[in-house]
């Protein structure tokens, strides 16, 4: 967000210049680096497999460990790539705000060009995903990861038109919003509870389709959740404190030149 900041005086053509710089520099890199270091794809019943299972389904103190490993991989990786990638999309969301796609959507021929584009993404990372190459299995995540941002700006489109005139149709879907932060927490928790405790098991018995099942249920248990409490409530347990924490080192630091001139 403060790399985007530097930028937002600058006009549109620039802006969006700079936002397919920092969002093709990241993917490059990520390709680049699946070239160097592929790796081996994970099969359910393989080895790998069941080392990184016992892992997850293991002790508390060995998913901790592991977390750690994979926290500090990502400090060195956030400030080369993902920071830069973020940070493109944001200059991109602009320039949409700028030229009121969020109100208006796209045009007939831009949205031919990202269907198209969606497309052709779409099967040249599949391509790599089958491939038998590990190098190609690992480079269809920057594939994957460029093909979803011409997708998103069709479901972007989609949802534009569906709201227009019709003000409240995603009401419960704002509803959720207000409680993003609490329920991604709940997700996270159930998640864990599901997956590593309660039922280890369905790591190696789910498929596909069971796994969307779950996902899609646990989506609409959430904003049934978000409408109910909110009936109740006016912001979520974790929003309140986040804002209540928030709050208080404001008031803090106006509070800290009046202490030190009084002493």
């Amino acid at each position: 967000g403060f790399v985007a900041l530097c930028y937002l005086k600058q006009d549109n053509k620039k802006l969006l210049k700079k936002s397919i710089l920092f969002i093709t520099l990241p993917l490059l890199i990520f390709a680049i680096i699946s070239f160097i270091l592929p790796d081996e794809a994970i099969i359910r019943g393989s080895a790998q497999f069941e080392e990184d299972l016992s892992i997850w389904s293991g002790s508390y103190s060995g998913q901790l460990m592991m977390q750690l490993i994979i926290f500090t991989g990502m400090l060195f990786i956030t400030p080369l790539t993902t920071m830069w990638l973020t940070a493109g999309l944001m200059l991109l969301g602009v320039v949409l705000y700028r030229k009121k796609v969020f109100e208006n959507g796209l045009t007939q021929k831009q949205l031919l060009q990202l269907s198209l584009a969606t497309i052709l993404l779409s099967a040249l990372d599949s391509a790599c995903t089958l491939a038998e190459n590990p190098s190609l299995n690992t480079m269809s995540d920057s594939i994957v990861m460029l093909g979803a941002i011409p997708m998103a700006l069709i479901y972007i489109h989609l949802l534009v038109k569906l709201c227009q005139n019709r003000a409240t149709v995603l009401v419960p879907l704002q509803k959720v919003g207000r409680l993003a932060f609490s329920l991604y927490i709940l997700q996270s928790v159930c998640g864990v509870l599901l997956f590593r405790h309660i039922e280890p098991t369905l790591m190696s018995t789910l498929d596909r389709p069971g796994y969307m099942l779950i996902a899609i249920g646990f989506s609409l248990f959430q904003i049934i959740l978000a409408s109910v409490y909110l009936r109740f409530f006016n912001q979520g347990p974790l929003e309140w404190l986040w804002r209540r924490l928030a709050s208080q080192k404001v008031t803090e630091s106006k509070a800290a030149p009046v202490a030190a001139t009084e002493s």
